[in-house]
């Protein structure tokens, strides 16, 4: 037998551009330089995580995808005050 494969057949979700042009950029560049963060904030706190997404809307066409999120590599607070048991 010759499996079917799973393809774009009966799609029916609208498409469109994820990113439009903005209407104020001069001034979107202005708030943006005037914007003061702390620098403890410039780093995004990311959680690892794992999601599975199941096709099942055709269920004669599903299919699983296994989606792994990374967390960045971060130093926390105090990571240099570290100290085995025996020198404590």
């Amino acid at each position: 037998q010759v499996l079917r494969e799973l393809g774009p057949q009966g799609a029916d979700a609208a498409v469109g551009a994820g990113h439009l042009a903005p209407d104020d950029a001069v001034l979107a560049a202005l708030l943006l330089r005037l914007g003061l963060v702390h620098v403890r904030h410039a780093l995004a706190q990311v959680e690892g995580g794992l999601l599975l997404a199941v096709h099942a809307l055709h269920l004669e066409q599903r299919g699983v995808v296994v989606l792994v999120g990374l967390a960045p590599l971060v130093a926390k607070e105090l990571a240099s005050d570290v100290e085995p048991d025996a020198l404590a």
